[in-house]
Formats: structure tokens, C-alpha cells, sequence
């Protein structure tokens, strides 16, 4: 006769194990995912604007900026910005921090749009043993726009996908930007006193 447990009476000892040892294996994934995600759960990605307040025909420059990355390889960003009161003059990959760790750049073609533009980058080892991606803050992207007219224009990211070396996707949060455009620049006029 097959011995059976008090708690799973109809479960013979050996069901038993392969249940417990099934059940150990999903907790263990588990816990290896939980700690993976939480070691990335400070990470930010962040649109950094050197003037937040701007006048008409000025240059804004900006940079798409991480913080706080673990093994960043690869990414897919959508960054959008408001055509009616700013336009691109420049937007362009900085490849120094996303290959400081020695892997090597692929991408795609950027896809345009009147109002947008969708980047698609990965970065794979040099040889064939493993390298992991690059850790810490820096830049991703650089954009530089022109500002058309007065108003309160927004740049964000609509999509931002990160991964890292296994190609498994990274937490972060992501914070826009919003640029005060006003009419004309500002005239300064010297203060004279009467004598």
C-alpha cells in the first residue's frame, strides 16, 4: 500500500515531492525576478532642458537622460514634442554611455514624424563571451529644437522600452519636460540716475 500524507490525503508521498518541488521552483523564479526588478526599481529616465524658459527663435537644447541603470543594453524611446511651438533642428544617439561598458552599437533607422521621432537601439558584445550592459546615469539621446512661438510646450516620451544584456525589460520611471516660450527676448535697459 502507497503511503498518503494527513494534509493531501488523496496524494501518494511521491506526488507529494514532485508537487513541493514543483511549488519550490515557482517560488524560487519568483524571488530571483522580485530581487532582479528590485535592484532596477530607482531607475528614471528623464528629459533634461537647459532653459525651461525660452523666447521666440532661441535654441532649446535637451537630453534624454537615465538614471540609476543596471545592465542597460538596448532601448526603443518615442520621443514627442508639441510641432506648433518648437522645431527639431537636431536630434541625435550619444553613444558614449550606452558603450562604456565595450559593447558594440546596432540600430535602426530612426522613424520620423512631423512631431515625433522613434529610436530602436541594442548593443551586443564585442567577441563571443558575455559583457554586460553599462550601469549608472547618463545620456541617451541629445534633441535640440528651435522655438517658434509663445506658449508652454511639452517633450515627453510616449514609449520607452529598456533592456538590458539578456534582453529582459528594465523598470524605470519617466519624467517629461515642458519648455515657457515667450514673444521676444527680454530687453535690458541700463538704470541712469539724474544728477
Amino acid at each position: 500500500m502507497t503511503p498518503r500524507s494527513h494534509l493531501f490525503p488523496s496524494l501518494s508521498g511521491r506526488a507529494i515531492i514532485r508537487w513541493l518541488a514543483v511549488a519550490l521552483g515557482a517560488l524560487l523564479v519568483v524571488v530571483a525576478g522580485a530581487s532582479r526588478a528590485g535592484a532596477q526599481r530607482d531607475a528614471r529616465i528623464r528629459i533634461a532642458v537647459d532653459t525651461p524658459a525660452a523666447y521666440v527663435g532661441q535654441t532649446v537644447r535637451t537630453a534624454v537622460e537615465v538614471e540609476g541603470m543596471r545592465d542597460l543594453a538596448g532601448y526603443q524611446l518615442t520621443l514627442v514634442w508639441d510641432a506648433s511651438l518648437l522645431r527639431d533642428i537636431e536630434i541625435r544617439v550619444d553613444e558614449d554611455y550606452i558603450t562604456s561598458s565595450g559593447r558594440r552599437i546596432e540600430f535602426l533607422e530612426p522613424v520620423w514624424g512631423d512631431d515625433r521621432v522613434t529610436f530602436l537601439l541594442y548593443t551586443r558584445p564585442p567577441g563571443a563571451a558575455p559583457v554586460p550592459g553599462v550601469d549608472g546615469d547618463g545620456v541617451l539621446i541629445y534633441a535640440d529644437f528651435e522655438a517658434l512661438e509663445p506658449g508652454e510646450a511639452r517633450i515627453e516620451l510616449v514609449e520607452a522600452l529598456l533592456t538590458d544584456s539578456e534582453n529582459t525589460p528594465l523598470e524605470a520611471s519617466i519624467d517629461a519636460a515642458s519648455v515657457i516660450i515667450s514673444p521676444s527676448r527680454p530687453i535690458y535697459m541700463p538704470f541712469v540716475s539724474g544728477g
